[in-house]
């Protein structure tokens, strides 16, 4: 493999402004109309899989005696993937997304490490990996009340971590690590900690990498997306109407003993490197 390109990393920018300016008329309502549509689409999953956790979980468990120990994991396990994978079919029916996706996935569980450019990664990667269970390292604050996302990651073993304190983002990872195996789950992180403004990959923050490659075991999937960082939140989502966004699996690196510090102090950089240059590659290709 040839070197890595190195980009000079993200620039705080309006993304897809100069584009939005040439949108016809019938073009600037037809953006806000499918965001509209997905958002109701949006409601009725979440309503539905609040429903499902009810029926299939909340009451039984209240019921049931052990019914929460065999059954807990499994049924969020399952709800979880419904509402990633829903969520995307919304998205690509309302928004007329198109995904192009390559590259091999292989059986068992993984620490999946991607870039980060929009909301629109987590269903992505939900349709992707269809079959494992994914578990996202996610901030504190997306915990919000009511909300059939916010229960899950508080119930159904997300790596849920406080970034603002770096003594209790490890505390809390290494919490994650020890459940991971028992929700037969591949662990999920995006490295940059924060959704790139224009596309290009953000420096990575390698402490939260090598304490789950360390800890976990498990051999690391690199992933590559882009396309969607003209809409890096829901309420940007009438940008991405009728893009294709593209994903690139490449092949897995490690495990990673934990006792070999050396290898594990440079792995951050390493994937870091891997993926720029492969996110220039997908460009040169022909990526949106």
């Amino acid at each position: 493999m040839p070197d890595p390109l190195v980009s000079q990393g993200p620039q705080r920018v309006r993304a897809g402004d100069d584009e939005l300016t040439k949108l016809t008329v019938a073009g600037r309502i037809a953006g806000p109309a499918r965001s509209a549509i997905f958002l109701l689409l949006f409601f009725g999953i979440e309503v539905i899989c609040r429903t499902m956790a009810t029926v299939s979980i909340v009451v039984p468990c209240a019921l049931i005696p052990g019914y929460r120990d065999r059954f807990f994991r499994r049924f969020w396990n399952w709800i979880v993937a419904y509402w990633g994978r829903s969520t995307w079919r919304c998205l690509r029916g309302s928004m007329g997304l198109r995904l192009e996706a390559d590259g091999e996935i292989p059986a068992g569980r993984f620490l999946i490490i991607s870039n980060h450019q929009s909301t629109v990664d987590i269903p992505l990667l939900f349709s992707i990996f269809r079959g494992k269970n994914l578990k996202f390292v996610v901030k504190k604050g997306l915990l919000r009340r009511g909300s059939i996302v916010g229960t899950a990651l508080r119930q159904a073993g997300f790596g849920v971590v406080e970034f603002t304190n770096p003594r209790k983002t490890l505390a809390g990872l290494a919490v994650y690590c020890r459940e991971l195996e028992g929700w037969d789950g591949s662990a999920v992180l995006f490295p940059e900690g924060v959704r790139s403004f224009d596309g290009n990959v953000g420096e990575f923050q390698p402490s939260g990498l090598r304490l789950l490659a360390g800890r976990t075991g498990l051999r690391i999937l690199p992933v590559v997306l882009d396309g969607a960082w003209r809409a890096r939140s829901m309420g940007q989502f009438a940008r991405l109407s009728g893009r294709t966004i593209r994903a690139r699996v490449l092949p897995p690196l490690g495990p990673f003993d934990r006792e070999r510090s050396e290898e594990l102090e440079a792995l951050p950089g390493r994937i870091e490197q891997l993926i720029r240059s492969e996110l220039d590659r997908l460009r040169s290709e022909g990526s949106s």
